[in-house]
């Protein structure tokens, strides 16, 4: 094969996420075979990536061609291994963001965000690529490329969104952590190793992944100690005898990683009072020692969602097992927390983003039990909570009943969610593939892939798609089919990453049924209605969520959105709430004056304040609340040019009054404010260039200015004179002896400032 094991370490996609679609990995295979039919030294030498080094070359002035070199005796500046570094990782990234995976902080999504980091500071630091270059090679690698893979001509302007907001960010980032990285290591000694904690700052304060931490320092001729030297061999794939050499200290790096670790997990623990988990080894011993069968679900499905009704449902206990893990023949309300497993039961147990129902389950001789939670491990489902009453013995009939009302609550927003996704692909013009979601009591939480923030129009459109959903009264059909013929139903939409069943439920809302969409998958009506993959419950009829507001929408991390909504009773009130401040806006936009301004500042209120209505109705609201801010602004620059002229006014009257006299202090009559009250000084101190004056003036604050010709500055200064009167108003002034302002928060004491000013004149001028 020549030269292919030749490349640089990293320069193959092998680290990518696995992509369901365009996995790169037998393309290696291909491009190795075409590398020896073409009679080439490399894979890096074939006609596909020479066009993605062309257009790296475009994109970087002054870059040299690429010219194949290899290690640093033939390439001492890199240049070539950078060429196929940047042209190795745009291919992973592009191929990994079209199949729907994205940059993030943990997982494959991690995994992305090195390998684009990579690429960025190859780029910048070796060919001088400007900043922004590296989105740019996405064009480069589907025209190259989409003809074996028609899928990369998907959406490529969002895959350059996504990658366009990545780089931006690592950008920022790089600027500040290598500055960062040069300071730690011009305490080094020559040829030392960066401490496990500083290289552990640099990843949590700074986000430089350990790899490029170590790349860095070797680099600049500095070692990592071989505290962190396992976890750099597994982040760079090297093997470790290539790792750096062998200096002392296991603790650093990995010490701070597992502490922040276990924080982490303290503070994301979902908290119920403590919890009841089973493992393999529970799950094995119930099935292999005491011969329990897997828990039948399937009651789950029997009830009226929109009565909110469902009948208790009669079953055995199997087992009974405790927050330790220990199996129990007998339970009663000394224990704190313990799982119940029945033979049957008609509990929903949290999954796919829907909560786990509620409900009480009664026993033999008035025995009762409140289940808080519902999990399921394996093939086994856990009712979990606390005896409430009497006594369970392992073998005794049972009945569970459910807070149905609860349920039909949850159901609504789970039916929704799903007209939410279909919404979101109608409201966008293209398919936005979930991400993940919640749907409890109190509302929905759907997460989405797309690049960029929702407008006010696309997030209307949103919302009004559900709610033309709803209003349609569509029949919710649901089955159990083959996996395969499922996939095929034109419109269906499924989680990217999630596997599935076979066979599997599907959840259409709306049409002829699945069964019809079985027997004729391709039919381009069925686009039109919801389609799913889901083992959630559901509400029988669309309009049983009677209605649905869309509260808020945010972005979670690169190219993933969030948005939060709720039905029923919940929707109907923040819609409420939207009419009637949009009524309030309507209203204070005849105001003026006075009255305009109490008017915004009432409307502001609820605004800061989180009022729940439609975001669309919102952003609607805010922006009405800015325009009438711009009138009051407008009103006030009018108002301040009206004062102004009536000040200068009142000066030459004060001028023409005081004419020979060694100070005045005037208290202007019209509402002042600073700019005011320099109107007025202009016109006393051109008329009285003698004399000590000192003009304030009232309005939303107390305003002053003082000037003293030179002559009298022995006496008074006009810094001292304009703090004592503003000192009657809490506030202070600024300046020099002959001249000074300034202001106070307070003007109703204005008249006392006037006094002191006054006072103090005549004092130092008798």
């Amino acid at each position: 094969m020549g030269r292919v094991s030749d490349v640089a370490p990293h320069t193959h996609s092998a680290t990518a996420p696995h992509s369901s679609h365009l996995a790169l990995l037998p393309l290696q295979g291909l491009e190795r075979v075409s590398s020896i039919l073409l009679d080439k030294m490399s894979n890096y030498d074939i006609d596909v990536f020479m066009d993605i080094f062309k257009a790296i070359q475009g994109l970087c002035p002054g870059l040299r061609d690429y010219q194949g070199k290899v290690g640093k005796e033939e390439d001492p500046e890199n240049i070539d291994m950078a060429y196929r570094v940047v042209a190795d990782h745009i291919r992973t990234l592009t191929f990994a963001i079209t199949d729907g995976a994205m940059p993030s902080n943990e997982g494959r999504g991690y995994v992305l965000r090195r390998i684009l980091r990579r690429a960025v500071r190859y780029g910048g630091e070796i060919l001088k690529a400007p900043e922004g270059f590296f989105h740019q090679l996405v064009d480069v690698v589907v025209e190259v490329m989409a003809d074996g893979f028609p899928e990369l001509r998907k959406n490529p302007a969002a895959v350059k969104e996504v990658l366009k907001e990545e780089e931006a960010t690592f950008s920022r980032t790089l600027k500040k952590g290598v500055a960062e990285l040069e300071k730690r290591c011009k305490k080094l000694d020559a040829g030392g190793a960066l401490g496990g904690a500083d290289a552990f700052t640099m990843f949590d304060t700074y986000g430089f992944p350990l790899d490029l931490t170590v790349l860095m320092c070797e680099e600049k001729g500095f070692t990592v100690r071989r505290a962190i030297r396992r976890n750099c061999c597994a982040l760079l794939r090297h093997n470790s005898d290539a790792c750096p050499p062998s200096q002392v200290d296991t603790e650093g790096y990995e010490a701070k990683m597992e502490e922040q670790k276990k924080m982490s997990q303290a503070a994301g623990k979902f908290s119920r009072g403590g919890t009841v988990v089973m493992e393999a080894e529970q799950t094995d011993a119930l099935k292999n020692k005491m011969g329990v069968p897997p828990t039948d679900d399937s009651p789950k499905y029997v009830w009226d969602s929109a009565a909110a009704s469902g009948a208790p449902h009669a079953a055995t206990l199997k087992a009974v097992i405790d927050t330790g893990k220990v199996f129990m023949d007998v339970v009663d309300g000394a224990v704190e927390l313990v799982g119940l497993c029945l033979d049957s039961t008609c509990a929903y147990a949290e999954a796919g983003g829907q909560v786990a129902d509620v409900g009480t389950i009664s026993g033999p001789d008035g025995a009762s039990f409140e289940v808080s939670d519902v999990q399921k491990f394996g093939a086994y489902v856990l009712h979990i909570g606390k005896v409430t009453s009497g006594s369970f013995k392992v073998g005794a009939a049972v009945t569970l009943a459910l807070d149905y009302g609860r349920r039909a609550l949850i159901a609504q927003n789970h039916t929704s969610t799903h007209m939410l996704n279909l919404a979101l692909r109608d409201a966008l013009g293209g398919e936005c593939d979930q991400r993940g979601s919640l749907c409890d009591m109190d509302k929905l939480r759907f997460d989405f892939a797309y690049g960029k923030p929702l407008t006010e129009a696309e997030l209307a459109a949103t919302q009004a798609g559900v709610n033309r959903q709803i209003d349609a009264a569509l029949t919710i059909h649901t089955q159990v089919v083959g996996l395969d013929g499922a996939k095929a139903i034109n419109g269906l939409r499924a989680v990217f990453g999630e596997q599935y069943p076979d066979p599997v439920r599907v959840v259409t809302v709306g049409g002829d049924g699945v069964q019809a969409m079985i027997d004729a998958p391709t039919k381009d009506e069925w686009k039109a209605y919801s389609t799913e993959f889901c083992g959630g419950t559901h509400i029988g009829n669309s309009k049983e969520a009677s209605k649905f507001a869309l509260l808020s929408e945010e972005g979670l991390g690169r190219g993933v959105r969030r948005v939060v909504g709720v039905t029923g009773e919940k929707a109907a009130a923040a819609f409420a709430t939207a009419a009637a401040l949009a009524a309030e806006a309507e209203k204070a936009a005849a105001l003026g004056g006075k009255e305009l301004e109490a008017a915004v500042a009432e409307l502001v209120k609820p605004l800061e304040e989180g009022a729940v209505m439609p975001a669309d109705a919102k952003i609607a609201l805010r922006n009405k609340v800015n325009d009438l801010k711009k009138k009051l602004v407008e009103a006030s620059k009018a108002g301040g040019k009206a004062n102004a002229e009536a000040a200068k006014k009142e000066a030459e009257a004060l001028a023409a009054a005081n004419a020979g006299k060694p100070f005045v202090v005037a208290l202007l009559e019209v509402e002042a404010d600073v700019k005011v009250v320099e109107a007025a000084m202009t016109v006393l101190a051109a008329a009285l260039p003698e004399a000590a004056l000192l003009v304030l003036g009232a309005g939303k604050t107390a305003a002053a200015k003082g000037v003293v010709p030179a002559a009298l500055q022995p006496k008074l200064k006009a810094n001292e004179w304009v703090n004592a009167a503003l000192q009657e108003c809490g506030g202070k002034g600024g300046g020099k002896p002959a001249s000074a302002q300034g202001a106070a928060r307070d003007p109703s004491n204005v008249k006392a400032a006037e006094a002191a000013a006054r006072k103090m004149a005549e004092e130092a001028l008798a």
